[in-house]
């Protein structure tokens, strides 16, 4: 937390202590804050040539119906930038991975190269199968003895539950409106693989917050618009 906010050009001498009265103070932390129980040991990444090439998929849920009877999430991380895009669903199908895939990855970012599944049928059988052959996309399974091998978004499915969970108990019941919540937190949060936020390497720039928006900082203080456009106007004389 303190990390966060000095990456947002924010400090004062008390900040570390402040945070822990917060975090101590805030009931849903408590309750739904994982207690780590096997020792700590180093990660084996799995390497991916550039970003938006290598995505894990995997499934979370059934969590209690929202509107239009959805209670499970499709859930997938890029391997490089840690990006997470999730959709909620009211059936699992191969139609409907096919879907997620197309509007929230390759409309969005670019045709990826390899997906990773769990070693489930509806991941192995059509439509999926020939969607992924036909763009020439390699689909990779997981071990039934070692699920290790999805255990990126494994991971991320569980702190996604717990982050709804913590939602939940703080402001509705409705799971379907804390879901963009969860994922901006996550999108926001340094990860420890890389010291990055995954929004600072899928755009280059670390995320403007809100509270920037009354309490300005050097960066939103230092814009001038006027430069700005000027700038802007050379960089479309240059195109030509």
């Amino acid at each position: 937390m303190v990390e966060k906010d000095l990456r947002s050009w924010y400090y004062w001498p008390t900040m570390h202590t402040d945070a822990g009265k917060l975090i101590r103070g805030c009931s849903s932390c408590q309750v739904y804050r994982p207690v780590p129980r096997n020792p700590h040991q180093n990660l084996t990444p799995i390497t991916s040539p550039w970003p938006f090439y290598k995505w894990g998929i995997d499934i979370a849920g059934p969590f209690p119906k929202g509107p239009g009877k959805v209670k499970f999430l499709i859930v997938a991380i890029d391997y490089i930038t840690k990006w997470i895009e999730a959709k909620l669903v009211a059936t699992i199908t191969g139609a409907q991975i096919k879907k997620f895939v197309w509007d929230n990855i390759v409309c969005i970012f670019s045709l990826l190269g390899e997906i990773i599944f769990d070693n489930e049928k509806r991941f192995r059988d059509n439509p999926l199968k020939d969607w992924c052959e036909k763009l020439c996309i390699r689909q990779c399974f997981a071990f039934v003895k070692h699920p290790q091998a999805n255990g990126l978004v494994e991971r991320k499915n569980r702190s996604l539950c717990e982050g709804i969970k913590a939602w939940f108990d703080k402001r509705s019941k409705n799971c379907i409106e804390e879901i963009s919540h969860v994922l901006w937190a996550h999108h926001t949060m340094i990860k420890s693989c890389n010291e990055e936020t995954p929004f600072s390497l899928t755009y280059g720039t670390e995320v403007v917050i809100p509270v920037e928006i009354g309490m300005l900082t050097l960066r939103t203080t230092k814009v001038d618009m006027i430069k700005n456009d000027e700038a802007l106007k050379i960089n479309l004389d240059l195109l030509e």
